[in-house]
């Protein structure tokens, strides 16, 4: 599954270790116990 948004972004020495996001946390947690890969990217994409 591949999840995405056009937001702000994410910081980039993010450590996903000691987020507080109840949402990253859930994802995180969820992740773990299913043995899925998390894995997180920015791109800027600019619109011409």
């Amino acid at each position: 599954m591949e999840v995405s948004d056009d937001g702000r972004g994410l910081p980039e020495d993010l450590d996903l270790n000691a987020i507080s996001s109840l949402g990253l946390t859930l994802v995180r947690d969820l992740t773990l116990q299913s043995r899925f890969s998390f894995s997180l990217s920015s791109s800027i994409f600019m619109n011409e």
